[in-house]
């Protein structure tokens, strides 16, 4: 029982990080009908951003979190701003140019951490919770609550905002979204900044 119960929570953790990534692909793809090749490597540069800042610059957890979240919102806005905007009649090209993307980062995070580099980022809330003979660290049940609240939020918001209503218009017809006075390019710089920024909380 006590395998049993630890591997139900570590399966649940990893499913949760995978939940983030899967939703932000799904989201980039319904706006701009872009196959994101690099969103993996979004997720890389969110832990990575999250182990610089809060560990090796000492700034503390917290702020490493926040400012993971913000680099790798930047980086998916600048994406779609510099890339995917210019290639929104080309989606063949539009898929080659995230290849190159991933190759980019990849090569990047080589350079600045090495390549046998692992890094560890200190749990935010430390400890165990004991039930009898099983042991489940804190920080993994923090995690599957933070993205059961996120995906929640998330879908709050594509449901009863403005934004949302938007996103899912020019996910549906981005012509009749237009005449309808929305911003394709600010839907989708939007979207693509928030799909960027979701895998950020399991990250660590």
């Amino acid at each position: 029982m006590q395998f049993f119960i630890e591997t139900l929570i570590n399966s649940a953790m990893a499913s949760a990080a995978t939940a983030l990534v899967v939703v932000g692909l799904a989201l980039i793809f319904g706006v701009m009908r872009v196959e994101n090749f690099a969103h993996g490597e979004l997720y890389m540069v969110g832990a990575y951003a999250v182990w610089w800042i809060g560990t090796s610059l000492g700034a503390g957890y917290w702020v490493g979190f926040v400012g993971a979240i913000l680099v790798t919102a930047i980086i998916g806005a600048l994406m779609e701003l510099l890339l995917f905007r210019r290639l929104k009649d080309n989606p063949m090209g539009a898929l080659i140019v995230t290849v190159g993307v991933l190759l980019i980062l990849q090569t990047a995070v080589v350079w600045l951490f090495g390549i046998n580099s692992n890094p560890l980022v200190d749990a935010p809330i430390k400890g165990v919770l004991r039930l009898g003979e099983v042991n489940i660290p804190w920080h993994r049940l923090v995690v599957i609550a933070a993205t059961l609240v996120i995906l929640f939020a998330l879908a709050a918001i594509l449901r009863t905002t403005k934004f949302g209503w938007a996103t899912r218009a020019v996910a549906q017809d981005k012509d009749a979204a237009s005449l309808q006075g929305i911003s394709i390019g600010r839907i989708s710089m939007s979207a693509m900044a928030l799909s960027a920024g979701l895998p950020v909380p399991p990250a660590h």
